[in-house]
Protein backbone atom coordinates (compact mmCIF):
# COMPACT_ATOMS: atom_id res chain seq x y z
CA UNK A 1 0.00 0.00 0.00
CA UNK A 2 1.36 3.47 -1.08
CA UNK A 3 -0.15 6.23 0.42
CA UNK A 4 0.98 9.49 -0.63
CA UNK A 5 -0.64 12.36 1.68
CA UNK A 6 -2.55 11.79 5.03
CA UNK A 7 -3.39 15.26 6.88
CA UNK A 8 -5.81 16.23 9.66
CA UNK A 9 -5.70 19.38 11.56
CA UNK A 10 -7.15 18.79 14.55
CA UNK A 11 -7.26 14.58 14.65
CA UNK A 12 -5.38 11.39 14.96
CA UNK A 13 -3.82 8.96 11.85
CA UNK A 14 -4.15 5.62 12.15
CA UNK A 15 -3.23 3.10 9.00
CA UNK A 16 -2.47 -0.85 9.01
CA UNK A 17 -2.15 -2.85 6.38
CA UNK A 18 -2.01 -7.03 6.41
CA UNK A 19 0.50 -9.07 4.50
CA UNK A 20 2.15 -6.35 2.53
CA UNK A 21 4.49 -3.16 2.55
CA UNK A 22 3.47 0.10 3.13
CA UNK A 23 5.17 3.15 1.99
CA UNK A 24 3.85 6.74 3.52
CA UNK A 25 5.07 10.00 1.95
CA UNK A 26 3.59 12.53 3.91
CA UNK A 27 1.23 11.86 7.26
CA UNK A 28 0.45 14.51 9.69
CA UNK A 29 -1.68 15.15 12.73
CA UNK A 30 -2.17 18.53 13.84
CA UNK A 31 -3.87 19.23 17.39
CA UNK A 32 -2.62 18.68 21.06
CA UNK A 33 -2.62 15.34 22.20
CA UNK A 34 -3.22 14.16 18.18
CA UNK A 35 -1.35 11.14 16.87
CA UNK A 36 0.06 9.11 13.62
CA UNK A 37 -0.29 4.92 14.17
CA UNK A 38 1.31 3.32 11.37
CA UNK A 39 1.43 -0.72 11.09
CA UNK A 40 1.78 -3.63 9.07
CA UNK A 41 0.64 -7.15 10.45
CA UNK A 42 1.44 -11.19 9.37
CA UNK A 43 4.61 -9.59 7.32
CA UNK A 44 5.24 -6.24 5.79
CA UNK A 45 8.03 -3.58 5.81
CA UNK A 46 7.21 -0.18 6.70
CA UNK A 47 8.90 3.29 4.88
CA UNK A 48 8.37 6.30 6.93
CA UNK A 49 8.56 9.99 4.57
CA UNK A 50 7.48 12.92 6.33
CA UNK A 51 5.14 11.58 9.33
CA UNK A 52 4.52 14.29 12.00
CA UNK A 53 2.38 14.27 15.09
CA UNK A 54 1.78 16.53 17.51
CA UNK A 55 2.39 13.94 20.56
CA UNK A 56 3.57 10.52 19.24
CA UNK A 57 4.38 8.85 16.43
CA UNK A 58 3.88 4.82 16.84
CA UNK A 59 5.01 2.73 14.11
CA UNK A 60 4.61 -0.96 14.56
CA UNK A 61 6.34 -2.97 11.23
CA UNK A 62 5.81 -6.80 10.79
CA UNK A 63 9.47 -6.23 8.61
CA UNK A 64 11.85 -3.53 8.91
CA UNK A 65 11.16 0.17 9.16
CA UNK A 66 13.09 3.00 7.80
CA UNK A 67 13.09 6.64 6.59
CA UNK A 68 12.54 7.57 3.11
CA UNK A 69 15.32 9.65 1.91
CA UNK A 70 15.61 13.14 2.94
CA UNK A 71 12.54 12.72 5.19
CA UNK A 72 11.68 13.15 9.20
CA UNK A 73 9.67 11.51 11.70
CA UNK A 74 8.93 14.41 13.49
CA UNK A 75 6.92 14.85 17.52
CA UNK A 76 7.24 14.65 20.85
CA UNK A 77 7.96 11.18 20.94
CA UNK A 78 8.03 8.24 18.82
CA UNK A 79 7.31 4.50 19.64
CA UNK A 80 8.97 2.05 16.99
CA UNK A 81 9.09 -1.79 17.01
CA UNK A 82 10.57 -3.61 13.27
CA UNK A 83 11.90 -6.75 14.01
CA UNK A 84 14.16 -6.92 10.91
CA UNK A 85 15.45 -3.83 12.18
CA UNK A 86 14.87 -0.32 11.97
CA UNK A 87 16.53 3.25 10.31
CA UNK A 88 15.09 5.94 10.48
CA UNK A 89 15.55 9.90 10.61
CA UNK A 90 13.75 12.25 13.78
CA UNK A 91 13.14 15.20 15.15
CA UNK A 92 11.37 14.03 18.37
CA UNK A 93 12.26 14.38 22.26
CA UNK A 94 11.62 10.69 23.51
CA UNK A 95 12.65 7.42 21.64
CA UNK A 96 11.19 4.34 21.98
CA UNK A 97 12.80 1.63 19.95
CA UNK A 98 13.10 -2.22 19.63
CA UNK A 99 13.77 -4.96 16.94
CA UNK A 100 14.53 -8.78 17.31
CA UNK A 101 18.00 -9.05 17.30
CA UNK A 102 18.78 -6.45 14.80
CA UNK A 103 20.07 -3.30 14.55
CA UNK A 104 18.45 0.14 15.14
CA UNK A 105 20.08 3.35 13.29
CA UNK A 106 19.06 7.04 14.32
CA UNK A 107 19.73 10.28 13.59
CA UNK A 108 18.15 12.93 15.30
CA UNK A 109 17.76 16.63 14.67
CA UNK A 110 18.30 17.80 18.02
CA UNK A 111 18.74 16.13 21.71
CA UNK A 112 17.29 12.74 22.66
CA UNK A 113 15.91 11.10 25.50
CA UNK A 114 16.44 7.32 25.32
CA UNK A 115 12.95 5.80 27.16
CA UNK A 116 13.92 2.50 25.83
CA UNK A 117 16.12 0.80 23.06
CA UNK A 118 16.52 -2.96 22.61
CA UNK A 119 18.14 -4.44 19.94
CA UNK A 120 18.66 -7.67 21.26
CA UNK A 121 21.95 -9.14 19.64
CA UNK A 122 21.99 -6.22 16.98
CA UNK A 123 23.43 -2.98 16.87
CA UNK A 124 22.74 0.51 17.64
CA UNK A 125 23.78 3.57 16.15
CA UNK A 126 22.34 6.94 17.66
CA UNK A 127 23.85 10.23 15.82
CA UNK A 128 22.47 13.18 17.57
CA UNK A 129 22.69 17.06 17.57
CA UNK A 130 22.19 18.02 21.27
CA UNK A 131 22.43 15.78 24.77
CA UNK A 132 21.21 12.44 24.73
CA UNK A 133 20.03 10.94 28.08
CA UNK A 134 18.02 8.08 28.94
CA UNK A 135 15.04 7.51 31.36
CA UNK A 136 14.61 3.84 30.34
CA UNK A 137 17.05 0.79 30.16
CA UNK A 138 19.69 0.47 27.12
CA UNK A 139 19.93 -3.42 25.81
CA UNK A 140 22.25 -3.83 22.78
CA UNK A 141 24.52 -7.10 22.95
CA UNK A 142 26.17 -5.85 19.69
CA UNK A 143 27.94 -2.20 19.23
CA UNK A 144 26.29 0.73 20.49
CA UNK A 145 27.62 3.81 18.80
CA UNK A 146 27.03 7.50 20.08
CA UNK A 147 28.12 10.25 18.31
CA UNK A 148 26.80 13.95 19.86
CA UNK A 149 29.87 16.32 19.34
CA UNK A 150 30.38 19.13 21.45
CA UNK A 151 27.43 17.92 23.63
CA UNK A 152 27.07 15.20 26.76
CA UNK A 153 26.09 11.57 26.72
CA UNK A 154 24.56 10.84 29.85
CA UNK A 155 23.21 7.25 30.42
CA UNK A 156 22.70 6.31 34.04
CA UNK A 157 19.94 4.39 34.18
CA UNK A 158 21.16 0.71 36.22
CA UNK A 159 19.30 -1.79 33.92
CA UNK A 160 21.93 -0.80 30.77
CA UNK A 161 23.66 -3.64 29.36
CA UNK A 162 25.54 -3.20 26.56
CA UNK A 163 27.96 -5.35 24.44
CA UNK A 164 30.36 -3.11 22.93
CA UNK A 165 30.22 0.68 23.88
CA UNK A 166 31.79 4.00 21.60
CA UNK A 167 31.10 7.34 22.23
CA UNK A 168 32.26 10.95 21.17
CA UNK A 169 31.16 13.69 22.51
CA UNK A 170 32.00 16.34 25.44
CA UNK A 171 31.26 14.51 28.32
CA UNK A 172 30.11 11.21 28.67
CA UNK A 173 28.67 9.48 31.97
CA UNK A 174 27.46 5.63 31.54
CA UNK A 175 26.49 2.72 33.62
CA UNK A 176 26.18 -0.66 32.68
CA UNK A 177 24.71 -3.52 35.00
CA UNK A 178 27.35 -6.30 33.79
CA UNK A 179 30.91 -6.12 32.13
CA UNK A 180 31.21 -3.69 28.59
CA UNK A 181 34.00 -3.44 25.92
CA UNK A 182 35.22 -0.51 25.30
CA UNK A 183 35.41 0.44 21.67
CA UNK A 184 36.84 3.64 19.90
CA UNK A 185 35.88 6.68 21.73
CA UNK A 186 36.67 10.38 21.62
CA UNK A 187 35.65 12.85 25.07
CA UNK A 188 36.47 16.33 24.99
CA UNK A 189 35.33 16.53 28.43
CA UNK A 190 34.95 13.36 31.08
CA UNK A 191 34.11 10.35 31.31
CA UNK A 192 32.43 8.13 33.69
CA UNK A 193 31.84 4.27 33.46
CA UNK A 194 30.06 2.66 36.17
CA UNK A 195 30.24 -1.42 35.39
CA UNK A 196 28.99 -4.47 37.33
CA UNK A 197 31.34 -6.62 35.71
CA UNK A 198 34.94 -6.03 33.87
CA UNK A 199 35.56 -3.50 31.97
CA UNK A 200 37.87 -4.00 28.66
CA UNK A 201 38.67 -2.35 25.29
CA UNK A 202 38.40 -3.21 21.26
CA UNK A 203 39.75 0.28 20.65
CA UNK A 204 41.41 3.75 21.76
CA UNK A 205 40.08 5.88 24.06
CA UNK A 206 40.78 9.47 23.81
CA UNK A 207 39.54 11.69 27.59
CA UNK A 208 40.75 15.09 27.77
CA UNK A 209 39.71 15.38 30.65
CA UNK A 210 38.87 12.82 33.98
CA UNK A 211 38.44 9.43 33.25
CA UNK A 212 36.34 7.96 36.31
CA UNK A 213 36.02 4.37 35.83
CA UNK A 214 33.94 1.65 38.89
CA UNK A 215 34.27 -1.81 38.41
Amino acid sequence: LEVTTATTANGKIDISVAGANLTVAVAEAGGAGKDVTLATTTGGNISAGDVTAADTVTINSAGSLSSNTGTTITAASADLTAPAGINVNTDINTLTAATTDNNITVKETNGIDIALANAGTGDFTLTADGNVTDSGAITVGGMTDITATGYDVTLGNTGNNFGTFKVGAANATVKDTNGIILGDSTLTGGFTLTAGGDVTDSGTIKVDGITDITA
